[in-house]
C-alpha cells in the first residue's frame, strides 16, 4: 500500500509554546505599527479585520487590508523569531529517530508560511526527512481546517492508497478523517477523553510507529 505521511508542524513536530509567545510580541510590535495605534489596541482592531476579511488568521487580515505583500510580512514577523530562546529541542533526536523509520514521502501541512516551517525543522534537524512544505501561502490563505486546504494537498500529492495525518488539534483531525485520511492525534499532555476514540491516539511522539 503507497501511503503519504502528513504532519502538522507547530505542537507536532516540535514545541510550539515558545515560539508562540516570542512571536506574539513580534506580532504586536509590528501591527502596532502598521495600524499607527497602541499595543493595546491591536487585538480588538485586527478582531474587527479578520471579521471583515472572512479570516481567522491575523496576518491574512492585515495583507488583505492593506495589500502588503505577505512575504515582506513574513520576513517582519515570523522570521523574526529566534529560536535558541524558545526552549525548542535541538536537535531533536526523538523525533528524528521516529521519522527515519517511517518508510515513506512526508509532508509538513502547516497554517504557518513554509519559510517558517523550514526554519524551525532545519534548528531541529529533522527538515531532510521532509519531501514537501506547505504553508499558508500554498494553501491559498485557506488554512486548516478549511475543506480547500486538505484538497490542495491531495491534488499536489496524488497516487496514494491512503493518507496518514499526524496533528494536535482535534477539529483538523476531524475533518481529515471526513475526506478518508487516517488520523493520529498527538497529545503530550495525554489527557484521556472520549475523543480518543475518534483518531489514533498517541501522547509521544515516539508511539508513532505503533499506530502508522
Amino acid at each position: 500500500m503507497k501511503t503519504l505521511y502528513v504532519f502538522d508542524n507547530d505542537g507536532t513536530l516540535y514545541d510550539d509554546a515558545g515560539t508562540q509567545k516570542q512571536f506574539m510580541e513580534i506580532f504586536y510590535r509590528y501591527a502596532s505599527g502598521l495600524l499607527a495605534t497602541s499595543q493595546e489596541n491591536v487585538a480588538t482592531i485586527i478582531h474587527s479585520l479578520k471579521t471583515k476579511h472572512g479570516t481567522e488568521f491575523s496576518l491574512i487580515a492585515l495583507m488583505r487590508e492593506f495589500n502588503i505583500n505577505y512575504e515582506d510580512m513574513v520576513n517582519n514577523t515570523y522570521l523574526q523569531v529566534t529560536l535558541g530562546e524558545c526552549g525548542i529541542v535541538s536537535p531533536d533526536i526523538v523525533r528524528y529517530q521516529t521519522l527515519s523509520q517511517i518508510i515513506g514521502p512526508k509532508v509538513v501541512f502547516t497554517n504557518n508560511p513554509s519559510a517558517f516551517a523550514k526554519k524551525v525543522l532545519s534548528y531541529t534537524g529533522l527538515t531532510e526527512l521532509f519531501s514537501d512544505f506547505i504553508g499558508m501561502e500554498e494553501l491559498e490563505f485557506s488554512g486548516k481546517p478549511s475543506i480547500r486546504s486538505f484538497e490542495i494537498i491531495e491534488n499536489h500529492h496524488r497516487g496514494f492508497d491512503q493518507i496518514i495525518f499526524v496533528d494536535d488539534l482535534v477539529k483538523n483531525l476531524d475533518v481529515a478523517k471526513q475526506r478518508g485520511w487516517k488520523t493520529v492525534w498527538y497529545n503530550p499532555i495525554g489527557v484521556s477523553t472520549e475523543l480518543e476514540h475518534r483518531h489514533l491516539f498517541i501522547s509521544s511522539f515516539g508511539e508513532l510507529l505503533k499506530v502508522t
